[in-house]
C-alpha cells in the first residue's frame, strides 16, 4: 500500500454496514490512528483487524498530527478513522488532513457511513442543501452567532446533540426560533433508532415525560417564504417607528406583536443600525 493518509468510514451504529473496501485498507496500512482506541477496538476485534492503533483526538491533535505527518513522510500508510461515520466531520481530523495536503502528502478517501447525510435523507425536507453546524459552540458568544445564523437561514440547519443537551438547545432553539418545524431522528442504524417530524413545541413537550437517550440528529427547517417577508416589513417599520422617536425596545415590542415575529430578533437585527 502506498504511503499515504486514508480517510476511512466506519459505521455509526450497526456494524455491518462497514464496506469491504474499508476492511481491507484499515487490514493493509501501517498503523490505524483512532479518535478513540478503545471504541475503534471493537470494530477492529469485529473483523479481525490486527493493525497497530494510536490515539488521534483533540486533546494531542498537533503533537499527534507531527508524529503522523513523519511516519508517512518515512513510507508508512496510515488510516485515520473517528469513533463512528466520516472522519473530519465533527472531529479533529480536519487539522490533519490540512497539514498532511500542506506537506504535499497524497489522501486517499474511503466513503461510508455518515450521519448527517442519513438524517438529512430521512427527514423528507426537499431543499438544495443544508447547513451542518455539527455540535453548537460551547462559548456563549459564539453559540448565540450560531443560534442567530439558524434563525435566518433560508436552508436547513443540521446540528448534532447529546442526550444531556437535548432540553436546554430545544429552549435555545424556542427563544430564537419561536415554533419551528424541526425533524429529530436518534441512534442512526442502531436497535432503538427513531425519529419525529415535530415543532420546537410539541418536541419540548415530549421530552418532559421522556428521557433523551443516545445520540441524536436535529434538523431545523429554514423560515418559508410568507415567514421571511414578515420579518422584513417587520424590521422595516421598527425602524420607521425608531426614527419617529419611539426607544428601539418598544418598537420592537409593538412590531412584533403585528407581525407575529421574536421581539429579541427584531431588536438583535435593528439595535446596531
Amino acid at each position: 500500500m502506498d504511503n499515504a493518509l486514508y480517510l476511512v468510514a466506519t459505521p455509526i451504529g450497526n456494524l455491518d454496514d462497514i464496506s469491504k473496501r474499508a476492511i481491507e485498507t484499515l487490514k493493509s496500512v501501517d498503523i490505524i490512528a483512532c479518535e478513540d482506541t478503545r471504541t475503534s477496538q471493537k470494530l477492529l476485534n469485529r473483523f479481525d483487524i490486527k493493525n497497530k492503533t494510536t490515539a488521534f483526538h483533540k486533546y494531542n491533535t498537533a503533537e499527534k498530527t507531527d508524529e503522523i505527518i513523519n511516519m508517512i513522510i518515512s513510507g508508512k500508510a496510515v488510516a485515520l478513522i473517528s469513533d463512528a461515520g466520516m472522519p473530519c466531520i465533527s472531529d479533529p481530523g480536519q487539522y490533519l488532513v490540512n497539514k498532511a495536503r500542506k506537506s504535499n502528502i497524497e489522501i486517499f478517501v474511503v466513503p461510508g457511513p455518515s450521519a448527517v447525510v442519513s438524517a438529512y435523507a430521512s427527514s423528507g425536507f426537499e431543499y438544495k442543501g443544508f447547513s451542518f453546524y455539527g455540535f453548537l459552540e460551547n462559548d456563549n458568544k459564539k453559540r448565540e452567532k450560531e443560534l442567530e445564523d439558524i434563525s435566518n437561514s433560508i436552508l436547513p440547519s443540521i446540528l448534532y446533540i447529546s442526550p444531556h443537551k437535548m432540553k436546554n438547545t430545544l429552549l435555545e432553539l424556542k427563544n430564537h426560533l419561536n415554533n419551528r418545524e424541526i425533524f429529530i431522528i436518534k441512534e442512526i442504524t442502531k436497535i432503538y433508532e427513531k425519529s419525529m417530524l415535530t415543532t420546537i413545541d410539541e418536541a419540548l413537550k415530549f421530552y418532559e415525560h421522556n428521557t433523551p437517550k443516545g445520540e441524536y440528529v436535529l434538523i431545523v427547517k429554514p423560515l418559508e417564504e410568507k415567514q421571511n417577508e414578515d420579518m422584513i416589513l417587520a424590521l422595516k417599520l421598527a425602524e420607521d417607528m425608531k426614527k419617529a422617536g419611539l426607544s428601539l425596545s418598544t418598537a420592537c415590542k409593538i412590531t412584533s406583536k403585528y407581525f407575529g415575529v421574536k421581539k429579541n430578533q427584531l431588536y438583535e437585527k435593528l439595535k446596531d443600525d
